[in-house]
């Protein structure tokens, strides 16, 4: 995922997935990660089960190759509730930003929480909803200093037996420097399956806020790498398709357990 919306929840974060990382693992499973790309996956947490989802992803302007933010780890921490239900944590943890040219200082992310419920589950496609809530805990230069809703409709179709078709469609409401801002996201992608451990990606994601404020346009493709059932590595990049929207490249890992 890419940038979305204190030292405190960071810590309670990584307490929690140092205790699932000692729980037996469950036989037969094979993982199914959000990260990478922007737009969210359709498939939900068994119950029992977690998955910890972690990258490093750098932005960089559209006018030149210095980056522009650096966010490390980039936590989610995903646990079933039910056959249908899941439920979600999710920070960009530290980041290391240079506004406006002024010297880079770190700041920490706020944390969002929510779920994530299956709709439609079937052999040829899905359909699920997303609710999250940013609460303001991160630090000056990343806060929002309120509590940011997302709600979204997450859907993903079988082309055949090696492709298939995702994409999303967000509502979201955050506070900038101009006052409240509603928007509207929408993600439209392709995934690839090359072999049982190798897949790709290509995606194209748009915001378009209400009102004035500049929409942001751009396109990413990846990799991800199955090393084995419940572990999955990943490799992104995207590029800016107006002035107002970043280029960026990421790489992460995802543990089912």
């Amino acid at each position: 995922m890419v940038f979305t919306s204190t030292r405190t929840s960071l810590l309670g974060i990584t307490f929690t997935a140092s205790t699932i990382l000692s729980l037996p693992l469950l036989a037969n499973e094979t993982i199914q990660p959000d990260r990478p790309g922007i737009a969210t996956g359709t498939y939900t947490v068994n119950p029992g089960q977690y998955i910890l989802e972690m990258g490093v992803q750098s932005n960089f302007r559209r006018d030149g190759n210095k980056p522009s933010a650096l966010a490390v780890p980039q936590l989610t921490l995903r646990g079933g509730i039910t056959d249908k239900l899941e439920w979600d944590i999710i920070s960009n943890g530290a980041v290391l930003s240079d506004a406006d040219g002024e010297q880079a200082e770190w700041s920490f992310s706020d944390v969002s929480a929510g779920g994530k419920y299956s709709i439609v589950e079937s052999d040829s496609w899905n359909l699920s909803a997303l609710a999250l809530v940013s609460l303001p805990v991160g630090t000056k230069g990343t806060t929002s200093n309120n509590v940011d809703p997302l709600i979204g409709l997450l859907w993903d179709a079988n082309i055949n037996d090696s492709i298939s078709a995702f994409g999303n469609v967000n509502m979201s409401s955050f506070e900038a420097n101009e006052g409240r801002i509603h928007d509207v996201q929408v993600a439209l992608g392709l995934n690839f399956s090359h072999s049982e451990k190798l897949g790709s990606f290509v995606e194209l994601f748009a915001s378009k806020p209400y009102g004035d404020e500049p929409s942001t346009a751009v396109f990413d493709a990846g990799l991800t790498y199955l090393f084995e059932d419940r572990i999955q590595l990943d490799f992104s990049a995207g590029v800016a398709l107006n002035n107002d929207s970043d280029n960026f490249v990421g790489a992460g890992v995802a543990w089912l357990f």
